[in-house]
């Protein structure tokens, strides 16, 4: 309880100190019980009127400053520099998880990795089913469409603009099951 009004003094202090600035003066008493009063207007016995110190001021440049276009082209920001610089550490497919099966009568299933560091300026995901590239794409979430009831292998890849591969996923086993005409029951 003694913290909360040790919190709403202090408040309620400042609040005077910011009040009182902007009027111009503050003045401190003590009372009778030894606590330590601050207003803006000096009571009827004797104050000490408290001297508050300049605040903090910042002003923004009314014009920015542009660098010179040379610069501009030469080099990025510092962010830019290291990321391009740091290679990638993980790339996993973390959807559709290892031997799920998926219940998709359209064939259509979304296929997400995680990759850190983000994808690099250039660089491009592939995703590969059975051996074969199915898509490539900047994103690290892809949709394929009509995919064959079965068991498919997935794995992706992070190309660079070479046509490089840069770093590969494990692969990733899943089962299409789609509804059947020749199953149906009468």
């Amino acid at each position: 309880m003694r913290a909360v009004i040790t919190s709403l003094f202090v408040i309620l202090v400042a609040f005077l100190a910011a009040n009182a600035f902007a009027a111009g003066k503050i003045y401190k008493t003590v009372d009778k019980d030894g606590n330590v009063i601050f207003s803006d207007v000096p009571p009827s016995n004797s104050a000490d009127s408290v001297k508050l110190e300049s605040t903090n001021q910042y002003s923004t440049p009314t014009q920015p400053q542009l660098q010179s276009q040379s610069d501009a082209i030469g080099a990025g920001s510092d962010d830019e520099q290291e990321e391009a610089a740091e290679p990638y550490r993980l790339l996993a497919i973390s959807a559709p998880s290892n031997d799920a099966a998926v219940r998709e009568n359209a064939g259509n299933i979304t296929v997400s990795v995680d990759l850190s560091p983000a994808l690099k300026k250039g660089d491009s995901l592939q995703i590969i089913m059975d051996g074969s590239v199915v898509q490539t794409a900047a994103a690290t979430s892809v949709a394929l469409e009509n995919v064959d009831r079965g068991s498919h292998q997935l794995m992706a890849q992070v190309i660079d603009d070479g046509g490089n591969v840069v770093i590969s996923s494990e692969p990733v086993t899943f089962h299409m099951l789609r509804y059947s005409q020749l199953q149906r029951r009468n």
